[in-house]
């Protein structure tokens, strides 16, 4: 028998999801442990229809891939669409459907034509969920972060502009005290180092962002993550504010990340602006090149007084070694072997 619970929220989200585990015999056939998704309603009363339905649709479903797979023809894309039409079809107020998959893949989708998902996200989605395709050669680099985590909070405080309106008075008090609870929780993380809470909505944004985990190193990673952790404190500060009265701007979403913010267009501005001649352009991309890997590739818009004060003394350091070695060698001691 499934857990009749299969209901669950992520944390800084009303919205409840349904998740119910794949049995260990057909996780290979649909190629993923659970099958989960957004309820898309705040209604607990019709979150429960919809799960009660969608348990009732997954039964079916299971029993279905069971004898497709005993005869060595459970698709795994025909079974995660079956799921997704289930679905759509209790969000728009109907019972579970006949799951009976179909026997081959929707035409024009081919394995070489899948998106690529590296495995580390998936402890993220499941494989019914909706996936943004990625372009394996984008990395997250430090540059990035400022530019995903606004954007984040854009979306975040567009979707308190939404949804606000719809509440009741017990669901407002509820959401403060859910956030108030949430927003220590958070804080003791931080004490503490710890970005497990928050690593599951880090990781998504990342893949709906199209950048690919498999590509970046665990130090950038382990850096994104900080920083997510403290920004998250922040939106819940703003979320609760605004709940209290608060007039909190709703920002415009920024331009994606790869896009701005980078090293080149601030020098291709400057080149512009002050028009110098082309040895000094070569120079400067020389002297910023060196910067951003003293400073392991900081976003432009996150350096600091400290940062430029760190490497004036890093390269006074480096010039002092340097003249020193110049001057050994052309004036070694004397006794040394001049050949």
């Amino acid at each position: 028998m499934p857990s009749q619970n299969c209901l669950t929220k992520r944390k800084n989200s009303a919205v409840p999801h349904f998740r119910r585990v794949v049995p260990l015999d057909l996780r290979a056939a649909f190629g993923c442990r659970e099958l989960t998704g957004s309820l898309q309603t705040r209604s607990s009363t019709e979150a429960r229809r919809r799960r009660n339905a969608l348990i009732a649709a997954t039964d079916a479903l299971f029993e279905s891939a069971r004898e497709l797979q005993a005869k060595g023809k459970a698709d795994r894309t025909a079974l995660l669409s079956t799921y997704q039409r289930q679905r759509q079809h209790v969000f728009t107020g109907g019972a579970s459907l006949s799951a009976i998959p179909y026997a081959e893949a929707p035409s024009g989708l081919t394995g070489h034509e899948a998106p690529y998902w590296p495995p580390e996200y998936d402890e993220v989605f499941c494989e019914g969920d909706l996936r943004p395709e990625i372009t394996p050669d984008f990395h997250l680099t430090p540059s990035m972060v400022p530019k995903l985590l606004a954007r984040r909070r854009a979306v975040m405080l567009q979707g308190d502009d939404l949804l606000r309106p719809m509440d009741s008075k017990a669901e407002l008090q509820g959401m403060r005290d859910g956030l108030a609870e949430l927003k220590q929780d958070i804080t003791d993380d931080i004490v503490r180092g710890d970005t497990s809470s928050i690593r599951e909505e880090a990781l998504t944004l990342l893949a709906y962002e199209g950048i690919d985990l498999s590509k970046t190193s665990v130090k950038h990673l382990g850096d994104y993550l900080t920083r997510f952790l403290e920004s998250e404190l922040t939106l819940i500060r703003e979320q609760l504010e605004r709940l209290n009265g608060v007039k909190i701007p709703t920002p415009e979403l920024p331009q994606e990340p790869l896009d701005t913010d980078d090293w080149e267009k601030f020098i291709e501005k400057w080149a512009e602006v002050r028009k110098p001649r082309a040895t000094t352009i070569k120079s400067v991309r020389v002297e910023v090149k060196r910067f951003r890997k003293f400073t392991d590739d900081k976003n432009p818009v996150d350096v600091n007084v400290d940062d430029v004060r760190s490497f004036v003394d890093f390269f006074k350091r480096e010039s002092l070694q340097s003249s020193g070695q110049n001057r050994t060698l052309a004036h070694p001691p004397i006794g040394d072997s001049c050949y």
